[in-house]
């Protein structure tokens, strides 16, 4: 009988024990996909990666008796952001997907649309300005500017979702895969909110990415960039790793130190 009571009370214990409000940059190899966990076991995860590894990774940080992420971004249809999306459905139930609605002529992000209808999740469209609020999270999109509603893009990474992240004094910037001249638009419309950020770097480091102009607008307090070992494209680049160096930047890398983690106490309510 006592240990009955016992294991009810660790039970108990297990399933209520307070969570410290998180970031992780997951380390998913070549590709992007960064979790958002509130302490009350809210789940925002924006991208996916590239394939399968993306689910150990998201094990290690939401609890084992927890099956549900809450909503889902992909910030633009490519497979190294959204592939792992589909080993994610076989593990977890995901509520909801948003989606830029922009287009590529691919075989797997139609069997990813297919699947996401199979599984009766619903799917909305990002949109400028969009907000999201938990309870120490508020999401801003600053990027698209426009509809990408069933366009289809020749250059899919210029239509990836920036996503601003506040949570009390701390900011996130969130880059996506997008070019320099996207970083630009940005920088004329957004200038006042960059400011003190923590930098997700563009495009896995490559030297199409972060601009002299982002990082003086946004005065980054650090880098971390979301890449994979040994990579075909030489991620991150020479380039882009001196400028970093020169705005006195430190830089965080998933290749060298795997997923990143903020647990910050002083995260406030929303």
């Amino acid at each position: 009988m006592a240990s009955a009571v016992i294991n009810l009370i660790l039970i108990y214990f297990i399933f209520t024990l307070p969570t410290l409000p998180l970031i992780a940059f997951l380390d998913v190899g070549q590709g992007d996909s960064i979790l958002i966990q509130d302490a009350n076991l809210t789940q925002i995860l924006i991208d996916a990666g590239p394939g399968p590894k993306v689910v150990s990774q998201i094990k290690q940080i939401v609890p084992f008796f927890d099956k549900t992420i809450d909503l889902v971004i992909i910030t633009h249809p490519e497979k190294d952001h959204f592939g792992g999306l589909l080993t994610i459905l076989k593990h977890y139930k995901i509520n909801k997907v948003l989606l830029t609605g922009a287009v590529k002529k691919s075989s797997e992000f139609k069997v990813l649309l297919k699947e996401l209808k199979n599984a009766d999740v619903k799917v909305g469209l990002l949109y400028k300005n969009l907000e999201i609020k938990t309870k120490h999270f508020q999401l801003t999109t600053l990027w698209p500017l426009t509809d990408l509603l069933g366009i289809n893009l020749d250059r899919a990474n210029d239509s990836s979702a920036l996503i601003l992240i506040k949570s009390g004094g701390e900011k996130f910037l969130l880059m996506g895969d997008a070019s320099k001249i996207i970083e630009e638009k940005i920088v004329e419309s957004s200038k006042q909110t960059l400011t003190g950020s923590i930098l997700k770097v563009g495009h896995h480091g490559s030297k199409t990415s972060t601009s002299v102009n982002l990082l003086e607008a946004a005065r980054p307090k650090m880098a971390i960039i979301s890449v994979g070992k040994n990579n075909p494209y030489k991620h991150p680049s020479s380039e882009v790793l001196e400028l970093l160096k020169q705005h006195g930047i430190n830089v965080w890398r998933t290749d060298l130190f795997g997923t990143i983690k903020f647990t910050l106490p002083r995260f406030k309510t929303i």
